[in-house]
């Protein structure tokens, strides 16, 4: 079945399949210059998105769905395969920079793994063109489709 339509707008993060499949331009790319690892956690935590930055790390914690609050936290990319190899241990010696999150952490309790990635380019992307515009891309020019 093959759909047709004046304008298709997309909204599909960093991999979207629009903008590959209309080849939109990347500019001003800079290799990823950080790695995250993730968790979500049960337990007593404060219902507010709170971003913290300790040393070379940042912290984001914030609610979600079931009643999990996740914790993410950034290293310096080259940081990545030596967090890698013991990522509980890394994330708990950062969050001891924040006790109030890491006390509320130790009370709680992991309910999913530790999720991570070093794949985070850093790039601009024309978010439009002819019968094709990508919702939420940086607007640097005016639009004319």
């Amino acid at each position: 079945m093959t759909d047709s339509a004046q304008i298709v707008i997309g909204a599909d993060g960093r991999n979207s399949g629009l903008a590959q499949s209309v080849g939109a331009f990347l500019y001003d790319v800079v290799a990823p210059l950080t790695c995250w690892y993730f968790s979500y956690w049960s337990g007593d935590f404060e219902r507010v998105l709170a971003i913290r930055r300790r040393d070379r790390n940042i912290i984001f914690s914030f609610p979600t769905n079931k009643d999990l609050h996740a914790i993410f936290i950034a290293w310096q990319v080259d940081a990545f395969h030596r967090v890698k190899q013991d990522v509980e241990g890394h994330f708990i010696r950062v969050l001891r920079q924040v006790p109030e999150l890491a006390d509320r952490v130790y009370a709680g309790r992991r309910q999913e793994r530790f999720y991570g990635t070093a794949d985070l380019p850093n790039f601009y992307r024309k978010p439009f063109g002819p019968g094709w515009a990508l919702v939420g891309e940086e607007q640097t020019e005016i639009m004319k489709v």
